[in-house]
């Protein structure tokens, strides 16, 4: 593939070429120079096992800017708080379970800046096929109406 990619539903036909028969591609297969437009927009977890939590090991740079802060290194609970750490945790579980990317566009009023809605894909990404191990994530953040 080339650097074309350059859209969430572009990145998300990537993914699935990626993954082939598979739960998932791996991390190495999420080539950065496939996607240079979408960079600044994706945030990679570290899913750790027993008890399920999740590290952020990227954080894009766009995002570092909107949310005021490089989230690199924090876990869940040091990111997300009250009623949407419920709703974004529920999602993470799921998604490290099913294996199954998601587009979703959710309320960002809580970021209190000029944005309230933002579209986020989810890919699970997998190093032995069978265990989810990272969630890739684009996060594309839109203005208000």
């Amino acid at each position: 593939m080339n650097s074309s990619v350059s859209t969430i539903s572009e990145l998300l036909d990537y993914w699935i070429e990626k993954r082939g028969a598979r739960i998932a591609p791996t991390r190495a297969e999420m080539e950065p120079l496939d996607f240079p437009k979408l960079w600044a927009d994706i945030i990679i977890y570290k899913v750790h096992h027993d008890p399920l939590d999740y590290e952020v090991t990227r954080f894009g740079t766009e995002l570092a800017t909107v949310w005021g802060k490089d989230y690199t290194g924090c876990f869940f609970d040091e990111i997300f708080f009250g009623s949407t750490k419920d709703l974004v945790r529920t999602s993470f579980d799921e998604a490290v379970r099913s294996g199954i990317a998601t587009i979703e566009v959710l309320d960002a009023r809580w970021v209190d800046k000029k944005y309230v809605k933002y579209k986020r894909l989810m890919l699970p990404l997998s190093e032995d096929g069978k265990t989810i191990d990272r969630l890739f994530l684009c996060v594309q953040l839109t203005a208000k109406d």
